[in-house]
């Protein structure tokens, strides 16, 4: 990929949104340090939580979608219409997972009204329409939708349910309790990670399974802590040691190295994308390059993400990413939202 010219972060209306400014630079992946930007990466922001850290974030169309501790929230891609969806008096009753279409955002709770662990998701419409779709299992960690259906992953089970509300189907079980798991639909499959168990570490790993249900079929070894549906297939990032697996259905893996601390990838087909947790720098590595191209400068304090749900998409010409703005009363985690409009690239 050629460097490109200083682009835009940006522009936002509303009480929490700044103007946008220049914030490209090139460097190779971990060498942050000596990349130069225009500008405070800070003029990026569009929205910054008030309820504690982001646990995950969603797009569609003209609406940005967050979730945070207690709150489900709505606003336009430059930040403003801010619209609080739904609420819960429970603290970190939401989990961060969350999927949306044109017409619903679904997204699951973490923990019941009286305290305990419940694999609840909820759907709510453009027009306010609230449905519960399941409430079978422990903690939603993980949400995936397709034309018909809508698929999530608990601490014990794999389960869907139609679009339109309805009690869930198990599809498959998780022997014991798996933590830190991720999913995606692509082609007609399902395909997850499960990091950790309450029965041994060597249960982590990728698998996928028929959208429909079947015996799940390894796939790849774990830790994995972010999947990406692809348009030929799946991607799937290893660690600790950062490692883009990409696996078109019925092809060959290819392992794409990166350095940094990553825990998220997110790719718009031509390019991969991440947020380096010890640095705060976004870097985007084109497809078949070895270099990659840090688009931010560093961020003080940079800290992991947390949460079930993503924190970096990419969509109709633009990064949105969650990101971290001074300490956070409730844990040191990403608070604010940024996004960055992204320049030709080749």
């Amino acid at each position: 990929m050629e460097p490109s010219p200083p682009v835009d972060a940006g522009s936002a209306s509303g009480d929490d949104a700044m103007s946008g400014s220049s914030v490209v630079a090139s460097a190779d992946a971990g060498s942050q340090a000596e990349a130069s930007v225009d500008a405070s990466l800070t003029s990026g922001t569009i929205w910054t939580s008030d309820d504690g850290p982001i646990l995950g974030l969603a797009v569609s169309g003209d609406r940005i979608f967050v979730v945070t501790q207690e709150k489900l929230t709505s606003m336009a891609r430059d930040g403003s219409q801010v619209q609080v969806l739904q609420q819960t008096a429970q603290r970190f009753g939401y989990s961060g997972a969350i999927a949306v279409n044109d017409e619903t955002a679904y997204w699951g709770t973490s923990v019941g009204a009286s305290g305990q662990e419940a694999g609840t998701v909820w759907a709510i419409t453009r027009d306010g329409e609230m449905t519960t779709i399941g409430d079978e299992g422990y903690n939603v960690v993980g949400l995936a939708l397709d034309e018909a259906r809508v698929y999530w992953l608990t601490n014990d089970a794999v389960l869907s349910a139609p679009l339109g509300g309805g009690s869930g189907t198990s599809l498959a079980p998780l022997a014991g309790l798996s933590y830190e798991n991720d999913l995606a639909v692509a082609g007609g499959d399902l395909y997850w990670s499960t990091n950790s168990s309450a029965v041994g570490s060597q249960m982590a790993g990728v698998f996928r399974m028929p959208s429909t249900g079947a015996t799940p079929t390894s796939i790849g070894d774990g830790p994995v802590f972010s999947l990406e549906a692809t348009a030929d297939g799946v991607a799937w990032l290893e660690n600790p040691t950062p490692v883009i697996v990409a696996t078109p259905a019925g092809g060959t893996a290819q392992r794409i190295p990166l350095s940094g601390s990553v825990s998220e990838v997110a790719t718009d087909g031509g390019h991969w994308y991440w947020r380096d947790d010890g640095t705060g720098v976004l870097q985007v590595l084109a497809n078949g390059a070895t270099t990659s191209q840090a688009l931010t400068q560093a961020v003080a304090a940079a800290t992991a993400n947390n949460g079930d749900g993503r924190h970096i998409r990419v969509d109709q010409g633009q990064v949105i990413w969650a990101d971290r703005s001074g300490p956070i009363a409730s844990q040191p985690d990403v608070n604010v939202l940024r996004v960055l409009a992204l320049p030709p690239m080749q």
